[in-house]
């Protein structure tokens, strides 16, 4: 897996973002009647902040308003509402850099180089065909239940920009996406904003435009700006990508010391961090490790604490390591020592 893609789905917890969409997502719940506050609740931000360019958040702040927004609407479709208000200017200097791009082709190809300095949750690839030219977006790698959401947003998003970056509609020929034909007033609207039917279940996400669009040089090109911003941009994603680059054994044995009873479950854990079970096996496997390595490894530590407490039953610390019952963690600790935890015990006594 190339680092680019390791970025994008390391734990959301280290990765950096603005509140540009954050304030979209605001406007939103504005709209429907929804109290902003509520939006913003678990997020630990304020809308006093949202505004400020000091503020900089993680994406797991982001992903929490995303969801408080998507179950308070009851509404699958709102990624779309936001994503088509998702202007180029919404991504900061990669946006900048992007208006003052050649063409298409050259302001695309920043959302493949910048995904982390632009706050996307997909990779980004431009594919070129004799007719038409493809924007396909792929490997979410977080919170399934956000999918759909982030999907719509990203590819509305898209569809926006390049109506910015050329000065003139430009109704896509052809919009795919993964996920199954979802409702009948999502369908309706995903339809009405892209001009095009959209096919539901495909291979891919993507927006197909004619090829022909990504040759006309943009209106406001300007190649010192766009060589200038360009490099800009680059030193900002690979210090994005320095704090992007946690390690993911860390926050499982931070969670796993925080509550073995809670985060014994790899669903869980996988929950808190809004990464999918596949995503932190790979992760963890990049590191040379495993959720039940590290599962092994905490229980091992916390029980070889608790048994130097003798008020504690071997019962309870079956209990405290997350065991259902006593058999399974006597055989786990025979395991871990080569020895049961009554002998282990007893020479902690007779040290």
């Amino acid at each position: 897996m190339s680092e680019r893609l390791l970025m994008l789905h390391t734990s959301p917890t280290k990765i950096p973002a603005t509140t540009h969409v954050i304030v979209l997502a605001v406007e939103e719940a504005r709209k429907r009647g929804i109290d902003p506050a509520a939006i913003l609740e678990g997020a630990r931000l304020r809308l006093d902040e949202l505004d400020l360019p000091s503020t900089f958040i993680t994406r797991e702040q982001e992903l929490k308003v995303f969801s408080n927004l998507q179950r308070l609407s009851g509404d699958k479709s709102v990624g779309l509402e936001i994503g088509q208000r998702v202007h180029v200017s919404s991504f900061g200097m990669p946006g900048y850099t992007m208006l003052v791009s050649q063409n298409l082709r050259v302001a695309l190809a920043c959302m493949e180089e910048f995904p982390l300095a632009m706050g996307l949750y997909h990779t980004v690839r431009v594919r070129e065909g004799e007719t038409q030219t493809a924007v396909v977006i792929n490997n979410y790698g977080y919170s399934s239940d956000l999918e759909v959401m982030t999907t719509d947003m990203c590819l509305a998003a898209v569809k926006t920009v390049v109506e910015d970056l050329m000065g003139f509609s430009t109704p896509p020929s052809r919009v795919a996406v993964r996920y199954p034909a979802p409702s009948t007033d999502h369908t309706l609207k995903n339809k009405a904003f892209y001009g095009c039917e959209v096919e539901y279940g495909a291979s891919e996400n993507g927006v197909f435009f004619p090829a022909k669009v990504f040759e006309n040089k943009a209106p406001l090109a300007n190649m010192v700006s766009f060589h200038a911003l360009y490099a800009q941009c680059q030193d900002l994603e690979r210090q994005w990508a320095t704090k992007a680059s946690d390690d993911c054994i860390l926050h499982v044995k931070q969670l796993l010391q925080s509550d073995l009873v809670t985060f014994s479950s790899l669903s869980r854990v996988c929950e808190k961090l809004c990464l999918t079970e596949r995503t932190l096996r790979r992760r963890l496997d990049h590191q040379g490790s495993s959720f039940q390595h590290l599962l092994d490894q905490v229980r091992h530590d916390r029980a070889c604490l608790l048994f130097a407490i003798e008020s504690k039953s071997i019962s309870s610390i079956a209990q405290e390591l997350g065991y259902s019952d006593t058999v399974s963690f006597r055989h786990a600790f025979r395991r871990w020592t080569g020895k049961s935890p009554r002998e282990y015990r007893k020479g902690l006594i007779d040290r």
